[in-house]
């Protein structure tokens, strides 16, 4: 039979949660070409190659650095790579186009954008880190084929990707991974994954992390779905959005969390699972007409909340 244990309803607090620090990378090999460019075109670097596996590439602000579908080799590699920004939203940009990939072998700095469009692959081959202050990882939404996914290197199942912020307080100072992607990857959150307009997956390997865990549908269009088939454990929050077709569908037991949920609107559905946290459940209603966010228990699934 469903069930639902609700304890200490209305009572929250928000932790602000700081990543680990860091060693900043010295660069090694910079982007020099103009924006628009091809990774894969060695006059576009300044040693005169593109990037190997031991040297940490940079991009400065401003710039877009494109991983070429048509270009050889599709599957480039660096020891780490910072992106970097600047006032004024002029952001650093690496778009990896379908089926290209990217593996990375050490910690990594985003302040801009990584882009992935569908079919493509960044490959994480240790333990690593990405950091960011206001930078993002995009999965675009895809056309006829899969998803872009973030996974670990063939040499390195174990492989943990921890997702970090210089001040995680707010997403403008951290790092947001969104969009349309399959986070395949082991992951330690301490940052922002959000399924924004679109369907991130949490497959394959556990997660973890104090981060954010967050569905919504700012655009309005279509609607913002994290959808988790794995275990998810510590203390990261929960959070639906203030839109109605936003939703967080559990599909695998997540029996160790300690973090709170507070639903705004949308869906809340576990199906089969069960979801158990020592953290409160908050229902938020937000703007001048009230929202009525929902949870859903589907086909004996539990959700258990409070101490």
């Amino acid at each position: 039979m469903n069930r639902i244990i609700i304890t200490s309803c209305f009572a929250i607090l928000l932790c602000l949660c700081f990543g680990p620090v860091v060693q900043a990378q010295t660069c090694e090999n910079n982007y020099i070409g103009p924006s628009g460019g091809i990774w894969q075109l060695d006059t576009n670097w300044d040693l005169s190659h593109d990037p190997m596996s031991s040297e940490v590439a940079c991009i400065p602000a401003g710039v877009t650095v494109v991983v070429d579908q048509q270009s050889s080799p599709t599957d480039v590699q660096a020891e780490a790579i910072v992106i970097y920004a600047s006032a004024g939203s002029r952001l650093g940009k690496v778009t990896m186009e379908s089926e290209t990939t990217l593996t990375l072998y050490s910690n990594s700095t985003i302040d801009g954008t990584l882009e992935m469009n569908e079919r493509c692959e960044l490959r994480i081959a240790a333990n690593l880190t990405i950091t960011g202050d206001g930078g993002d990882i995009l999965g675009l939404p895809p056309g006829s084929g899969p998803v872009a996914i973030i996974v670990a290197a063939s040499g390195s199942p174990n492989a943990v990707l921890t997702l970090a912020g210089s001040n995680n307080s707010s997403r403008s100072t951290s790092l947001t991974t969104h969009g349309q992607l399959d986070l395949r990857v082991r992951v330690a959150n301490t940052a922002y994954v959000v399924a924004d307009d679109a369907t991130l997956l949490l497959s394959t390997n556990t997660k973890s992390g104090s981060g954010f865990w967050i569905a919504e549908t700012p655009g309005g269009n279509d609607a913002g779905l994290l959808d988790v088939s794995v275990e998810v454990q510590g203390p990261g929050k929960w959070v639906l959005e203030s839109n109605s077709s936003a939703k967080i569908q559990i599909h695998a037991d997540c029996p160790s969390l300690s973090g709170d949920l507070e639903l705004s609107n949308g869906s809340f559905e576990v199906d089969g699972a069960e979801f158990t946290t020592t953290g409160n459940i908050r229902f938020k209603s937000v703007g001048s007409t009230p929202t009525q966010p929902r949870m859903n228990l589907k086909n004996g699934g539990v959700a258990h909340f409070g101490s």
